[in-house]
């Protein structure tokens, strides 16, 4: 099952077709982050803004200071999405397994909450602000947190996979049998990894029974077109000559050794 899943890996990023690694340019991982983080930043103001519209002029029916509800806002939301940052939660690992950390983040939301009412309750400003608007704001954050982190993992799984935007497309040095038993191991499109192929170190470097993609000079051309994103050096035998020689080779290659 093991050396099946590998071959498919294999033959979907085969460097002569490269058609599985040239379909999708990989992005940024910290720009997915950046982009949670800032709607997480427009939807909590959005959604102290609208819950006030609504309880106040459709609910009560009566004029209300909006700007002072909008500034709790973005405050609040100044606030959270600070926290998350500093605390690793807009990171790419963080966001693709966020249902471990939907605890967390609601737990830091409530502490922004306090914070604001302590703060509130401390310059006396608690009474020109609904208690009905709190409650309603705070559950509707929590509510939208716990939702969107549920998506924003979903979206990141389903474009990580197979070679997908955010995957990281790995060629492995060397077709030994410690190369294919990392490539195995590696190529789990739940860990945004795409295995692009195994490389022969030399032209007879191959283990018997090793399916190799190409030799050092397939593996160059392939990373120069931005088909690779990081290279592993898999030659437990190798002599301390030849690994200096092979990282002298590679670090000036556009990729990540």
């Amino acid at each position: 099952m093991t050396d099946m899943s590998l071959t498919n890996a294999l033959d979907r990023s085969d460097p002569f077709s490269l058609s599985g690694s040239a379909r999708t340019p990989p992005f940024s991982r910290a720009l997915y982050g950046d982009l949670v983080q800032f709607v997480d930043f427009l939807a909590i103001i959005a959604s102290a803004a609208t819950i006030a519209e609504i309880y106040h002029f459709h609910v009560l029916r009566v004029a209300y200071d909006w700007q002072a509800y909008a500034a709790v806002g973005i405050v609040g939301s100044t606030g959270l999405t600070s926290l998350l940052r500093r605390d690793g939660y807009y990171d790419f690992e963080a966001v693709r397994s966020s249902s471990r950390s939907m605890r967390a983040v609601v737990a830091r939301w409530a502490l922004i909450v306090l914070g604001l009412i302590a703060f509130g309750f401390a310059l006396k400003m608690s009474e020109q602000f609904s208690r009905t608007w709190l409650f309603a704001w705070t559950g509707a954050v929590a509510v939208y947190l716990v939702s969107a982190r549920v998506a924003a993992a979903a979206i990141l799984r389903r474009t990580a996979r197979d070679g997908g935007v955010f995957a990281r497309r790995v060629a492995v040095v060397g077709g030994t049998e410690a190369g294919r038993r990392f490539a195995e191991h590696a190529a789990d499109p739940e860990k945004a990894i795409s295995i692009v192929g195994l490389y022969a170190a030399g032209p007879d470097a191959a283990d018997p029974g090793v399916r190799v993609a190409g030799d050092l000079g397939d593996l160059e051309r392939a990373a120069r077109n931005g088909l690779i994103d990081d290279i592993v050096i898999a030659l437990p035998r190798a002599s301390a000559e030849t690994m200096a020689g092979l990282i002298n080779r590679l670090s000036l290659l556009p990729v990540s050794l």
